[in-house]
């Protein structure tokens, strides 16, 4: 730790252990660290804002300055967030909340791209003052000491999960660095799912111990398991385990047969499933307070929401959207600073809007969707649910273009998510690439059928209008959204056109039930304005009519 404005380098040693600071040659340290400051801020992979992006140079250049006693929220406010010479840190937190987010964007960055450079840059909790860690010497301390793993996780706002290596067995010694290849693919598959902190064990590479290091006991869960290679056959087995009593949560074997063509393809693609898998798990666990190590109560609230949220996702009924609505909103009262929050009620209020759930004007809606999730692009540029809640808001916007763009960014931020590929596929077929969308769609489904519910609305469209109206009615019957007009609208015009009369007549019943108006139009529905296909439209609606929709109450 810097305990003086001189500058200084600290050896740090795994587990909170001594920290050895050491005078070298001033000029050469400094150059060492901006070195590093220039890799970080240069990095795609570092997600800070641009505002924590002059935050970080600005205390990093201050402590290289020999002025790091100068280094205070007031300062940091007025010079670097623009405020005027009246802000007060007592009354205006947003120092503390950006300098929260500037330490998650950098344990991603070095978990991401790695530890290559001679200095680690860290900004400890409780000031603003930069810490510049050696190392080499840290590599050192875990020399001798290699049964240490991950440094012990600081208590977080979001559950912790430590990576432990796996082991690992094959018949070809060539794969000896195979298996730490899987955990660091998994590491940054999990680190692309913000309400999740992942840390990593120190790799084989820093110890000649032939032991695995083992993953820290403060984190709230572990992951561990096995990898085996044998006959061009990979065989994964991972386990999830609470880390305080050794509770097994999760377990899940993948298997691939496919080794030949290409191995390295194959562990990620595994890799990538197991990320996901266990995403899915942890979003879903029920009562989290049992398996929470003791920390800021802010986050159950923050990750509780969160579950609400993907809850709903999965499953869109009126009383989960509420259930989710209210969670955000404690949430962020809680904390108005946090991005994925943000996004998520920014989903939720265009839902809202197009499934009639909401009491509020719909322009409002539209409206205050937008502006969160503008907020929380500022917050978090390389978030990936921001991404998607912004493409959504400008949908209904119909501002289309600029829709997809956003979607398509969300995508490529985290492959991994299913609901934004799932929903760039809607509305793409929506917005009539039916082949480019119906793919995305149906990729999605193949990485995480659960995440895909009402965006298979698209598929079943897709197939009406290639005349293949029992996949469409395939389709429309796999939609499981009892509180939405659109799984019905696909079912009745599927159905109509197979002759099915009877079931028709009982999807409109249901339309009726749920809006006896049915909407104003049909783009209020769909969104996207006059972009939406005229000839979808018309032959929605014919079908809709001949399934026995009034005249009066259908679009016109």
């Amino acid at each position: 730790m810097l305990d003086s404005p001189r500058l200084h380098l600290v050896t740090a040693y795994p587990e909170g252990g001594e920290e050895r600071a050491s005078e070298g040659r001033k000029s050469d340290t400094a150059e060492q660290v901006r070195f590093e400051l220039d890799r970080i801020l240069s990095s795609p992979q570092f997600d800070a804002s641009e505002r924590n992006r002059r935050f970080l140079d600005y205390v990093v250049e201050e402590t290289l300055s020999d002025r790091g006693d100068r280094i205070k929220a007031y300062s940091i406010a007025t010079l670097v967030f623009g405020r005027d010479d009246s802000f007060d840190p007592a009354l205006d937190p947003v120092v503390r909340m950006e300098a929260r987010r500037l330490r998650r964007s950098l344990e991603r960055f070095y978990l991401v791209e790695g530890e290559t450079g001679p200095i680690r840059i860290t900004l400890p909790k409780g000031g603003y003052v930069p810490k510049f860690q050696d190392q080499a010497a840290l590599r050192s301390a875990v020399d001798q000491e290699p049964r240490r793993g991950i440094a012990s996780a600081p208590v977080s706002r979001r559950p912790s999960i430590g990576i432990s290596a796996f082991n690992f067995e094959s018949e070809t010694p060539g794969y000896l660095n195979y298996c730490d290849g899987l955990t660091r693919q998994i590491a940054i598959g999990l680190s692309r799912y913000p309400e999740l902190a992942v840390f990593m064990p120190i790799p084989r590479s820093w110890s000649d111990s032939a032991e695995c290091p083992t993953a820290a006991p403060a984190a709230d869960f572990v992951l561990t398991g096995d990898a085996v290679v044998a006959s061009n056959v990979l065989k994964v087995k991972a386990t999830l385990l609470h880390g305080a009593s050794g509770e097994v949560i999760w377990a899940e074997t993948l298997v691939d047969e496919t080794m030949t063509d290409g191995i390295f393809e194959v562990r990620d693609k595994i890799a990538d499933r197991i990320a996901r898998s266990l995403w899915a798990r942890m979003m879903l666990i029920g009562d989290l307070r049992r398996y929470f190590a003791a920390g800021d109560p802010c986050s159950l609230v923050h990750f509780n929401s969160m579950t609400h949220f993907i809850r709903y996702r999965r499953a869109p009924e009126r009383d989960l959207y509420t259930a989710a609505r209210k969670s955000l909103e404690s949430a962020l009262a809680a904390d108005a600073g946090q991005s994925e929050p943000l996004a998520c009620l920014s989903q939720i209020h265009s839902d809202g809007y197009r499934f009639g759930y909401a009491s509020a004007e719909p322009d409002d809606l539209r409206r205050r969707a937008f502006e969160l999730a503008s907020r929380a692009v500022e917050l978090s540029p390389n978030s990936s649910r921001s991404h998607h809640a912004l493409g959504v808001a400008h949908w209904f916007l119909e501002n289309v273009g600029e829709s997809l763009a956003s979607l398509r960014a969300a995508v490529a931020l985290n492959p991994n998510s299913a609901d934004a590929m799932a929903d760039l596929g809607y509305y793409s077929c929506l917005s009539g690439d039916w082949e480019g969308g119906s793919r995305l769609i149906a990729e999605a489904i193949s990485k995480s059928p659960l995440e895909v519910g009402i965006q298979r609305v698209g598929l079943a469209f897709h197939h009406f209008m290639n005349g293949n109206f029992e996949r469409a009615y395939d389709e429309a019957r796999q939609i499981r959204a009892q509180d939405i007009t659109q799984g019905f609208v696909a079912k009745a015009i599927a159905s109509v056109r197979l002759g099915r009369y009877e079931e028709a007549a009982d999807a409109v019943t249901s339309i009726l039930r749920l809006d006896p108006l049915f909407g104003p139009s049909i783009l209020r529905d769909f969104g996207g304005g006059a972009v939406v296909q005229s000839t979808l439209v018309r032959e929605i609606r014919s079908a809709l009519q001949d399934a026995g929709l009034p005249m009066d109450t259908a679009r016109h």
